[in-house]
């Protein structure tokens, strides 16, 4: 499963919860955006 606000009594009974925290991310900084992936 995925998501955010996940019920507890899921998470109590799931094996493996993950969170995922941004510290810093370009963007925050006034990077802009580029263009991801691979161009054929």
């Amino acid at each position: 499963m995925t998501g955010r606000k996940m019920p507890e009594r899921i998470m109590e009974r799931a094996d493996l919860v993950t969170e995922m925290v941004e510290v810093k991310h370009p963007f925050r900084a006034g990077v802009p955006a580029r263009r991801g992936g691979i161009d054929f």
